[in-house]
């Protein structure tokens, strides 16, 4: 795939580095396999690759997408439920009634 080929010498930013060592460290605790990875590009395309070349047995990922008065599929899990050869999960990462669990705003 183009991700893993077109953008291998772009560097990945030091932030996503230590945010992906953080929640690995929190996976880890709670007893889980597993393996991060971080490559520029576009986000669909890279998470397939690695799949791909992990030879993954499944693909784990948020909904997240447009915001707007319903909830919609976001264009990466869209993309990976099309064309990804394993299976993919996705989640819901945000609900629309999000707003009230958040303090209010001074």
């Amino acid at each position: 795939g183009a991700a893993l080929t077109d953008a291998a010498d772009d560097p990945v930013p030091a932030d996503v580095d230590a945010m992906l060592d953080a929640l690995k460290k929190e996976m880890l605790a709670e007893g889980l396999s597993v393996t991060v990875h971080a490559f520029p590009g576009r986000a669909a395309d890279a998470i397939l690759d690695v799949a791909e070349a992990e030879h993954a047995d499944a693909i784990v990922v948020g909904n997240r997408g447009v915001q707007g008065s319903r909830p919609s599929l976001g264009s990466v899990p869209l993309n990976l439920l099309q064309h990804a050869h394993c299976t993919v999960i996705v989640f819901p990462t945000s609900t629309t009634g999000d707003e009230a669990t958040q303090p209010p705003s001074t």
